[in-house]
């Protein structure tokens, strides 16, 4: 028995649990991430995959407006067009398992991100720290942190930027700490990149430019400072370098802040606070690294350094980004997740963790990687093809084969916009994801305009004809309260004294619809309307 604990125990073998005990970690992250996204389709999915489309049968980028016929023939500007043809490329390229594969993409993209973020927190912020209790709380602060990105998380291109954001902060640990001087070079050509696959380069451009200049800063030799000036103008002139040009930054330095009602008409652009729809998940992780925070200053036990005082200050910003806006929460969950690991190991400082934990992340992990493989088995090849609250298949078919009603102008919701660019791109719809911020001539934007609809009985009549419509697809009425969990609902009217019928506005178009139009179709996710002119 002593020869068995004896072996169990030698170094080698702990070596060996240790890896054995992270592949598993990461893996079940990995098969997490891979679930969540086949499981759930993301509703600007379609229309990116019909974008990539067009561009790899034209050989051109989108310039002219196609698929809205509000708009139709009017200019637009894909700033996500590279990242379109990736994704039509992989769909494609693996046929009827071409939606998992995207998933396959994502779920390995999220994964490599947050394996990077732990890669780089070890080495440049605790490279003496013991192995054991790094992987505990590494693992900790990314399981929380996992759970605050699962609203965000799906096949979307906002993953990508995902690990964009933190090279950006790689490539800068690299030249200060390493004094790798041949990644200023990088800079450029990867903003180039960025700039044509995603509009948050924007963001990234200043993070960066920020980072340069501390580099700047930090570095008194005038040669190594001509570099970084150099490395800085050339990234910036990079982001010009996209099919649009100017265009490009017109459009994010312009319509999408001039037209700003998305931020209040789009859930992932709502404050962290909009009741109802409180991100539980985020809120309880932002809290818990509040407190460290708070926790590392009131014990002192944080460096007094000028790039930790940055490194807070930068947490700040982008937790009142997150506040502000949803959207931003996962950039705020990467950044902090390494300064929340530094701060706890600043205060444990001893062994706390001993190889039996590796047991337990082995105990924990089989059970679930074996539940995630067989719930995969359950979940359909291509959710394009199946009747869900994002993508109405079946009154969609039922338009589509109804040739005295496809021939009219369709009002359609808002979120099914892209579904049926992708589907039915034939047909014109009404709105997409595409450009909700674009400005019309009275000063509105787009996004207002859908949602004028609904605004009285008197403006949905008006409007309807407006725009010539006889065809209307929209979902099936809800409340509010079917949206939430037995236990939501407990939470927010028990704990926040939130009465949640409150919630629940007149849907005017709806009801001028139900009393002066015909329902022809209905199923358990949509009903179709068409006027009255229709025989």
């Amino acid at each position: 028995m002593k020869k068995i604990f004896s072996k169990i125990s030698s170094k080698t073998n702990e070596d060996k649990l240790f890896t054995f005990a992270n592949f598993l970690f990461w893996l079940t992250i990995f098969i997490t991430f891979f679930v969540l996204g086949i499981s759930n389709l993301d509703p600007d999915l379609p229309w990116h995959l019909k974008v990539g489309q067009d561009i790899l049968q034209s050989g051109q980028i989108p310039t002219i407006e196609q698929y809205v016929f509000p708009t139709f023939g009017e200019h637009w500007v894909d700033h996500e067009w590279l990242s379109n043809l990736l994704l039509f490329l992989i769909y494609n390229l693996f046929g009827k398992f071409g939606y998992w594969f995207l998933g396959f993409f994502f779920a390995a993209t999220a994964t490599l991100t947050l394996i990077l973020i732990s890669e780089t927190t070890k080495k440049y912020f605790l490279p003496k720290f013991y192995n054991w209790d790094f992987f505990f709380l590494n693992s900790s602060f990314t399981i929380l942190g996992i759970f605050a990105l699962f609203r965000s998380y799906g096949i979307r291109l906002q993953v990508i930027t995902w690990l964009f954001f933190v090279l950006c902060f790689i490539f800068y640990l690299k030249i200060s700490k390493e004094k790798k001087w041949q990644y200023l070079i990088i800079y450029p050509f990867f903003f180039c990149l960025w700039a044509n696959m995603h509009g948050t380069f924007v963001l990234g451009l200043a993070i960066s430019l920020f980072l340069l200049a501390l580099l700047f800063w930090q570095n008194k030799n005038n040669s190594i400072r001509i570099k970084i000036i150099f490395s800085a103008l050339a990234t910036i002139l990079a982001t010009f370098l996209t099919p649009y040009n100017f265009e490009l930054w017109k459009l994010i330095a312009g319509e999408y802040t001039q037209n700003t009602s998305y931020l209040i008409r789009i859930f992932e652009w709502l404050p962290l606070y909009a009741a109802p729809f409180i991100e539980w998940y985020s809120t309880f992780y932002i809290s818990i690294i509040i407190f460290v925070i708070l926790l590392s200053i009131v014990l002192k036990k944080i460096p007094r350094k000028i790039n930790v005082f940055l490194y807070y200050g930068f947490i700040c910003f982008i937790l009142f980004l997150s506040i502000k806006a949803r959207r931003f929460i996962p950039m705020f969950v990467l950044c902090s997740i390494p300064l929340a690991i530094f701060i706890v190991a600043q205060i444990f400082k001893e062994k706390i963790i001993k190889k039996w934990f590796g047991f337990l992340v082995i105990l924990i992990a089989v059970p679930i990687i074996a539940y995630k493989i067989f719930f995969i088995t359950t979940v359909p090849l291509d959710l394009l093809t199946q009747n869900t609250p994002l993508s109405p298949y079946n009154a969609m078919l039922f338009l589509k084969n109804n040739a005295s009603l496809a021939q009219h102008n369709i009002y359609n919701k808002y979120g099914w916009g892209g579904y049926l660019v992708f589907m039915w791109p034939e047909k014109l719809h009404f709105i997409d994801g595409r450009m909700p911020q674009k400005p019309l001539s009275d000063g509105t934007s787009f996004i207002d305009e859908y949602f004028k609809f609904r605004e009285s009985e008197i403006i949905s009549k008006e409007k309807l004809a407006q725009y010539d419509i006889q065809v209307v697809l929209i979902e099936k009425e809800y409340r509010i309260k079917e949206m939430f969990s037995p236990f939501e609902t407990f939470a927010l009217e028990k704990l926040f004294s939130i009465n949640l019928e409150e919630f629940d506005e007149p849907d005017y178009l709806r009801e001028y619809l139900e009393k002066n139009w015909k329902k022809v179709y209905t199923d358990e996710i949509s009903i179709v309307y068409t006027s009255p002119e229709i025989e």
